[in-house]
């Protein structure tokens, strides 16, 4: 619990295995890409975040961001795939703290370029009820 702490005081992510490392990508990729268009100080947080992350996949977590890019822009028609795509992602996670922080995280990627669309504010809806 102590560590939990000192993540929270510095802003670092919960102990996470592999598995909820890489639905945190995914989920905080889709916020991102709601609106269809990359941010630059958007993928900036991603790749901090995905810095701070437990890592121990086949290829790098760059390789995995663009990945997950590509799988983010595969959902068309957001009202259909928005939230089956983010429960798919909290179903990997087997860390409730995981969960927790990843609604924080995708609460902060709607808020990175001080816009908010009405996609995004919906997007916050399903986040909460997802990761909440």
């Amino acid at each position: 619990m102590l560590s939990d702490l000192f993540s929270f005081l510095h802003n670092n992510p919960p102990y996470m295995g592999q598995e909820d490392s890489e639905a945190l990508i995914d989920a905080v990729v889709y916020t991102m890409m709601v609106d269809k268009v990359v941010d630059p100080d958007e993928m900036q947080r991603v790749e901090d975040l995905s810095d701070k992350l437990y890592w121990k996949g086949e290829g790098k977590v760059e390789d995995y961001v663009r990945q997950s890019i590509t799988r983010a822009l595969e959902n068309k028609n957001f009202k259909i795939q928005a939230e089956p795509y983010l429960q798919a992602c909290a179903a990997r996670m087997k860390n409730p703290e995981a969960r927790k922080y990843t609604r924080k995280a995708c609460l902060k990627m709607v808020n990175a370029d001080g816009e908010k669309t009405r996609t995004e504010l919906a997007l916050t809806e399903i986040v909460d009820k997802v990761f909440g």
